[in-house]
């Protein structure tokens, strides 16, 4: 930890002293901590928490890093299954890697070929700690994952931004449902829950109802939930990526995913967060959902930033991957949205 020669380096100052598991030493290293680890322990599974962090190797080896991770998993797959053999009953190997299969390859996280070569037999998709994500593409992994008979889980992280500068929030009970009710709508076998401890700050009764409806789909949808646009907190190597929001202009177009229809007799509303510009004259923008108008219900005002909501005909949701939010200003004025939810409430 104190010599140079096995830190990443790079232009990421904090990790730039992670360690380089390009180097035999490192691998070396976190090899021991897990035979520790299965020698100390009768557990039913071992995780490797690639995203704490996923930046292993130095900058513009991570593809060279991918084949040596490999081969280092490979050897850890050994220890796994001879520990479940001494324990008498087999033992899981998890490995948590970014929320789409693009970003983990090219961080030299291969999952995929993990999953097909027999290495694993959980993957976590998951956003890596700043934010939930509400559309990960995990109907691309369970495609990709097929055949393997590997457990895919979909990960919610504890807070939840709108923006990558917006302050850290934990996820309330409505915002964690409409996250799980996406994960196993869209090709997920399971839930994962990363930092929900205790009761997350929610009524006793919320934490336990919410996180018991989380083993079926069925059983989420009864609850009220809320789908919203948030941003992703782990890019490609080189990506040039632009969250959704902040997004402005006269008009405004966004999508996103709220599974699997709602009843007929629902309450559905559009939640918009807007902030209009200075010594402009102000419109409310109209919104439609699918196409489909949606009548503004309330408008809540503080200073320059509003929330407005909108009702929305439960049949403007018919099940699409992904919804269509639009809002306009007929007059052309300038807004800018800078949070925006769907609010879906079962009838009784």
């Amino acid at each position: 930890w104190r010599d140079q020669r096995y830190f990443r380096g790079g232009d990421m100052p904090y990790y730039a002293r992670g360690l380089d598991y390009g180097h035999p030493e490192v691998r070396e290293m976190y090899r021991k901590l897990i035979v520790e680890s299965l020698q100390r322990y009768d557990i039913d599974g071992l995780e490797l928490d690639f995203m704490r962090e996923p930046y292993l190797f130095r900058q513009g080896a991570e593809q060279e890093g991918a084949e040596i991770l490999r081969e280092w998993l490979r050897g850890v797959r050994r220890l796994v299954y001879d520990a479940g053999v001494r324990r008498g009953h087999p033992i899981a190997l998890a490995v948590r890697v970014p929320s789409r299969i693009e970003v983990a390859e090219s961080w030299g996280l291969d999952a995929v070929r993990w999953a097909h070569e027999g290495l694993v037999d959980v993957v976590v998709a998951t956003p890596r700690w700043a934010t939930l994500e509400y559309d990960m593409p995990l109907d691309d992994w369970a495609e990709a994952l097929g055949g393997t008979g590997v457990t895919l889980a979909g990960g919610l992280e504890i807070l939840h931004r709108p923006t990558p500068g917006s302050p850290p929030v934990s996820a309330s009970a409505e915002q964690a449902t409409g996250a799980a009710v996406n994960v196993l709508a869209f090709g997920s076998d399971v839930v994962y829950l990363f930092n929900y401890f205790a009761t997350a700050g929610w009524p006793k009764e919320d934490y336990v109802r919410t996180l018991r409806a989380m083993s079926r789909l069925s059983e989420l949808v009864r609850l009220p939930r809320r789908h919203a646009i948030t941003w992703r907190d782990i890019t490609a190597v080189g990506e040039q990526y632009k969250p959704p929001l902040p997004a402005s202009g006269p008009d405004v177009e966004l999508a996103l995913p709220t599974g699997p229809p709602p009843g007929p007799s629902a309450n559905v509303t559009l939640e918009v967060t807007l902030m209009r510009p200075q010594d402009a004259p102000y419109v409310p923008p109209e919104a439609t959902v699918n196409g489909t108008a949606c009548p503004l219900k309330e408008e809540q005002w503080q200073g320059q930033s509003g929330l407005l909501v909108y009702e929305v005909p439960p049949a403007a949701l018919p099940g699409n991957r992904r919804d269509t939010v639009r809002l306009t200003t007929p007059g052309g004025q300038p807004f800018m949205v800078a949070a925006l939810e769907i609010r879906i409430v079962p009838a009784d």
